[in-house]
């Protein structure tokens, strides 16, 4: 049986992805703030006390902060915990190294946002952080993870406005590819407060528009 704990270490996402509405939010917003190490520990401890046999970190983004992930990794290692979990990450965080420490640690599934095999929607989603092929990235995290015994979940994004169908066969390549143990496929929502929401809202507003005079509201 498995009863889940969840938790969360750290408030924040310091990215510009323009599909992401989430840090326009008082309580979220651009600016990392972690606890401290031995105290995300110390709670991990607390839910195993109340029966959890897993726990899954709840963060915006686990990896944002390279140095509190090793901190925490260090931490558990350090008191031999033997508490399963699992976190959501960004796959231009990742190295081979900081996956193997997660994995002695006790990690034992990420979710990863993959998004999109097509580096112009990814580039327009303001996905990535670094000039490296994103879809060879992607191949790299994969390969080591199933390496290492880590299971995945990766995320995609389908129907960008000005996604071509030639596009979103380049997505469905690359999760043929990567052959994450599990995917969840997103329709592209431009959310009102993200930079995707102004981008399109002329082609809102039309569609509003439309929708009205058929008399939908």
């Amino acid at each position: 049986r498995v009863v889940w704990g969840y938790l969360i270490a750290t408030r924040g996402s310091p990215h510009g992805c323009v599909f992401c509405s989430e840090v326009m939010r008082v309580s979220i917003g651009r600016k990392i703030r972690c606890r401290s190490a031995a105290n995300v520990a110390d709670e991990m401890e607390h839910l195993e006390k109340q029966g959890a046999n897993i726990c899954s970190f709840q963060d915006d983004s686990f990896s944002a902060k390279r140095t509190f992930v090793v901190e925490l990794c260090e931490e558990l290692i350090k008191r031999n915990s033997k508490m399963p979990w699992m976190a959501r990450v960004r796959v231009d965080e990742l190295d081979y190294d900081m996956l193997t420490l997660m994995k002695k640690a006790g990690c034992v599934m990420l979710g990863l946002g993959v998004e999109s095999g097509s580096q112009r929607i990814i580039e327009q989603m303001n996905k990535q952080q670094n000039k490296r092929p994103w879809s060879e990235m992607c191949q790299d995290i994969f390969k080591w993870t199933r390496k290492l015994g880590i299971g995945t979940n990766a995320y995609y994004v389908i129907g960008n406005p000005s996604e071509t169908k030639e596009e979103i066969e380049e997505t469905i390549s690359l999760a043929l590819k990567l052959n994450s143990d599990t995917i969840q496929i997103h329709f592209y929502t431009p959310y009102p407060g993200s930079q995707a929401w102004e981008n399109h809202k002329e082609i809102i507003d039309q569609f509003v528009d439309r929708s009205a005079s058929l008399g939908f509201d």
